[in-house]
């Protein structure tokens, strides 16, 4: 489920009422282009996958590290990704340029989240 670009903290409750309503497995579910740790968090907590966006526009690596290390526990339900629908060169050289960075205990378990979910 992508939130939205704008008004992510107001918009997401909305979003989560309508997938509590529908009584998909939570499971079956990934909260996408999240870019905060209180929304992260509270919707790992709810039983969903959640994609965080690395992002010039929404988070960088620093960011992206800060909202894993507070539950470093439970990151077999957290996917890094971006959000490269936008034909925008320097989105995608500043994404590989941080996974490079990223340290490896969250790209080997980030990674191993999305390999998991989409059985890969």
């Amino acid at each position: 489920i992508h939130t939205p670009r704008k008004n992510k903290l107001s918009i997401t409750p909305a979003i989560l009422e309508i997938v509590e309503q529908s009584g998909i497995n939570h499971d079956m579910v990934i909260i996408d282009h999240l870019d905060s740790a209180p929304l992260v968090w509270t919707i790992v907590n709810m039983g969903y996958h959640t994609g965080v966006t690395i992002s010039p526009a929404k988070s960088k690596l620093n960011d992206i590290m800060e909202i894993l290390a507070q539950n470093e526990d439970k990151l077999d339900q957290v996917m890094l990704n971006s959000d490269l629908a936008l034909p925008k060169i320097d989105d995608y050289k500043m994404y590989i340029d941080s996974t490079n960075d990223l340290a490896s205990i969250y790209e080997i378990t980030c990674g191993q989240t999305a390999r998991n979910f989409f059985e890969l």
